[in-house]
């Protein structure tokens, strides 16, 4: 498929995180760092091209013809994609969403443009070895890829994307390129938040800053998720190397549950099980707040 694919990006629009990165800079851990997902093209999918312009992390296949889909700029392009897109009857997107998300997406898709989409919902970990493995095996399931920053660059690394161009690229903050290629875009942005159980962890014991979780009442009562190394780079950065590093080695000591999953571990401080999420997703905890 290459058609459904380019004629996604016209239904979504990034959304700019000029606030994240003056958060970012307060020192304040709800929101020190923001995770870019990005969108990006299969060599062998022409449908992903507009999909992946639009998605956190994408990726198209390609093939000599998908790449002159991808890239075509004439004034007819959003009809003759269109066109083409409805011939193909389908595009099929693997992406960390949630699948509410994911329906809702497709949904308005669908209603826009009379063409299925296909969701796949998976881990970021799980996309990047599917898709690699699809690969080895010459098997090109999937149009769109999006996903977390770094697993979307791990498939550019492994050639498995195309550049692609669509016309909302023009509305997207500079930041959310990537240096050197233009073969994913960063669509949307998850911030990092505590997360916690309001029966389980008082109001007044609420941390100010990174460093008031050295307190030994946070002791075995933090849980982070184990994949987070974006979160991890970026408070150590913020701090300064030397002392962001001292600083983690500090926080070992407080005995932190590691867990892996933000969605379920999200769902596990609602329940009861987990007291305090220290790198929890913010819309996950948006949508389990009663």
């Amino acid at each position: 498929m290459g058609w459904a694919v380019s004629v996604i990006c016209f239904l979504l629009r990034v959304r700019t995180a000029r606030s994240a990165r003056k958060n970012a800079r307060s020192g304040r851990f709800d929101s020190v760092d923001n995770v870019h997902r990005n969108i990006g093209i299969m060599k062998h999918s022409p449908c992903l091209a507009a999909a992946l312009a639009c998605l956190a992390a994408a990726a198209f296949a390609q093939t000599p013809s998908s790449r002159d889909i991808y890239m075509y700029q004439g004034a007819d392009r959003e009809a003759r994609l269109v066109a083409g897109a409805k011939k193909e009857r389908q595009v099929v997107l693997y992406s960390t969403m949630t699948v509410a998300d994911g329906k809702a997406l497709a949904t308005a898709f669908e209603q826009k443009y009379g063409v299925r989409v296909s969701h796949w919902r998976g881990s970021a970990e799980k996309i990047v070895s599917r898709a690699l493995a699809e690969a080895r095996a010459r098997r090109n399931e999937a149009d769109v890829f999006e996903t977390s920053s770094h697993r979307i660059e791990a498939l550019y690394r492994e050639r498995l994307l195309e550049d692609f161009h669509t016309p909302v690229l023009r509305d997207i903050v500079a930041e959310a390129f990537p240096r050197g290629h233009g073969q994913y875009v960063a669509d949307r942005f998850a911030f990092f938040v505590m997360g916690y159980n309001t029966n389980l962890v008082k109001g007044e014991e609420l941390p100010a800053t990174y460093g008031d979780l050295l307190h030994p009442r946070w002791t075995g009562r933090i849980t982070i998720e184990g994949t987070d190394v974006l979160w991890f780079a970026a408070v150590a950065k913020a701090m300064g190397e030397e002392k962001g590093i001292a600083y983690f080695r500090k926080l070992a000591a407080m005995k932190p549950e590691i867990r892996h999953g933000h969605i379920h571990t999200a769902q596990l401080v609602a329940s009861g099980e987990v007291p305090f999420f220290l790198t929890a997703y913010n819309n996950n905890i948006e949508t389990l707040k009663s």
